[in-house]
């Protein structure tokens, strides 16, 4: 018995080897740089990242025709996700570049994989920065200085350093005003460049901001804070640990940024460097029978925009159609030196009777801030075909009422429920089962005690919201609102709106006026979105009157419980602006 239970356990043990050391398919690689700008008197960092295993080891021969390679590092991951066992291997290049051009880093053969080509370009040295010669100094810099509301500036700091420094620090990025908002656009960078026949190590950071009014605006100085070691030891101080206290700070920059322009006639104002618009079918290519249900999925790509800007895709459909949105998917990526926004509409569509029809075309207008020009993103008109289904030619179009979405949702649950149990075996010889359920057993016990934790941290945070701040009271601010619409005073009644939205709603709808909108919807949405065009692009001699938003307010059904689905993002996204009354 004890020499079977021996084999038994190395059989198991030589399986659950064999399962984590099997080869992987072909490795994924992948290449990218540290940062976008580089110049030829400038260091930087190419990254090689390769998923799943690489067959040998690299051979960056090829890269010595175009940099000076100063330094290689190699490092590597093993992680589990859904049962599979991924490898990751990343080697860290620090090169020179030995001219300026457009170069392509060719590809690096890792044994019988290869990674891909890319293309950098490299710049000429540029002019002396102010400050060059100093042991430390500080440069800022935006892109552009003359945005339109809504547009991305992007704003770039470095910090010079031809010494050592510690306890080092940077203030806060502050605005003249509040009605901007500013992300951190990727990571912090380190790189070396040459200034003044000087060799400084270079930190910058770089973010987005997105004004939010037409007006000046003023970037406020960034300050600097720490000490410069000295390269001296003494008695008192052999660890040198002393050195000079400085401060820096650097330039003010001002943007003037300009209003919505009179020629653009979209619903939405989108300042984008590149908007596209696409679609995706499941199946596909789509297939339409009574009945049954086809997803249509619509992604939105622009970049200088962020993803919580992007509006709301739902397009017409023609008669005897049902159409059911899901969830947006709203993802923000950086490339290069822009925010890219990303946005996918999921839409099921489901027909009732057989025949021939036509999806509308989709139209977004937007503006190209490379180009200065309006500009639209188009997807055709489609012919469709819709045949009878298995059931019956037609089905009432009041008959689909569910979402197909939440159908799918409730037959995934079935089909993770516990499956009959009669095919475990019973009787003396239970092989490896004994095992598995001790392994199981286990599994069970570190759930419990992560539940118990979750239960636990559950009751500390609500021990702790019993002494936060009360909200105002909702009421209050109804009663100021009233007063504000008679008064047609358009900026108190924002202000207002916003601070209701904190008070008796979910905390993002009380973010933005777009952010209000698109929870309100119906007619209260509609007014917010005529507030919001006027405040941002007032007419001459059209005062705002704000009996119509009362109104609204006051036959709106807004429950508290209800979910936003509105992004995280701060953003006040969407300008719902309003046709001129001579518009065709």
């Amino acid at each position: 018995m004890v020499k079977r239970f021996n084999m038994q356990l190395k059989l198991w043990l030589g399986l659950c080897l064999l399962l984590t050391t099997l080869p992987a398919t072909a490795a994924n690689i992948v290449t990218r740089t540290d940062r976008a700008e580089i110049g030829v008197n400038e260091s930087f960092t190419l990254i090689f990242d390769a998923l799943g295993g690489v067959d040998g080891n690299p051979d960056f021969t090829p890269l010595e025709e175009l940099f000076d390679i100063a330094n290689i590092t190699e490092s590597s991951s093993v992680s589990i996700a859904n049962g599979q066992t991924l490898h990751q291997q990343t080697w860290t290049l620090t090169l020179y570049p030995k001219r300026a051009g457009l170069m392509t880093i060719p590809a690096i053969a890792f044994g019988s994989d290869q990674s891909p080509e890319l293309q950098i370009e490299v710049t000429q040295q540029k002019s002396q920065a102010a400050g060059a010669g100093e042991d430390i100094f500080l440069t800022v810099d935006a892109t552009p200085k003359d945005p339109y509301v809504q547009e991305q500036v992007v704003y770039t700091l470095r910090l010079y350093r031809a010494v050592n420094t510690v306890s080092a620090s940077l203030s806060d990025l502050e605005l003249s005003n509040r009605d901007a908002v500013i992300k951190q656009l990727g990571s912090d960078s380190t790189y070396e460049t040459h200034q003044a026949g000087r060799r400084y190590a270079v930190y910058e950071r770089r973010f987005t901001i997105f004004p939010q009014t037409a007006g000046k605006l003023t970037i406020q100085p960034v300050r600097f804070e720490g000490v410069v070691q000295e390269n001296r030891r003494g008695f008192f101080d052999p660890f040198n640990r002393g050195g000079k206290r400085i401060q820096l700070m650097s330039d003010a920059i001002e943007l003037n940024v300009k209003p919505i322009p009179a020629t653009f006639n979209g619903a939405y104002w989108l300042p984008a460097k590149a908007l596209r618009l696409t679609e995706t079918w499941s199946p596909d290519p789509p297939a339409f029978k009574v009945g049954e249900a086809v997803t249509r999925t619509l992604a939105i790509t622009a970049v200088g925009l962020t993803a919580a800007q992007l509006p709301e895709l739902t397009p017409e459909t023609p008669q005897h159609f049902k159409q059911y949105p899901d969830q947006p998917t709203l993802e923000d990526k950086q490339q290069g030196d822009n925010m890219t926004g990303v946005r996918l509409d999921k839409l099921a569509l489901i027909p009732t009777q057989p025949g021939r029809y036509t999806l509308p075309a989709i139209e977004i207008p937007w503006w190209n801030t490379r180009t200065n020009k309006l500009e639209t993103a188009r997807l055709p008109a489609r012919e469709i075909d819709v045949l009878p289904g298995a059931t019956g030619s037609r089905i009432e179009d009041g008959a689909a009422e569910t979402s197909p979405f939440n159908d799918a949702q409730e037959k995934q649950r079935q089909n993770h429920a516990p499956s009959d149990p009669a095919g475990v075996p019973s009787g003396g010889d239970a092989g490896v089962w004994p095992w598995l359920s001790l392994v199981l057993a286990v599994g069970w016990g570190v759930t419990g005690f992560a539940w118990w934790l979750s239960v636990v941290k559950r009751r500390r945070i609500s021990r702790g919201n019993k002494h936060a701040k009360p909200r105002p009271d909702p009421k209050a601010c109804a009663a100021r609102l009233k007063k504000a619409c008679t008064n047609n005073d358009a900026e108190n009644a924002k202000t207002i709106l916003l601070e209701w939205a904190r008070a008796a709603l979910p905390e993002t709808a009380g973010r933005s006026l777009g952010n209000l909108a698109g929870y309100a919807g119906g007619d209260l949405g509609n007014e917010i979105m005529k507030l919001n065009a006027f405040l941002y692009r007032p007419q001459p001699g059209q005062p705002w009157s704000g009996g119509e938003l009362w109104r609204a307010f006051q036959n709106a059904d807004l429950p508290e419980t209800r979910k936003v689905k509105t992004d995280t993002e701060i953003l006040e996204p969407l300008y719902k602006i309003q046709a001129n009354s001579n518009k065709e």
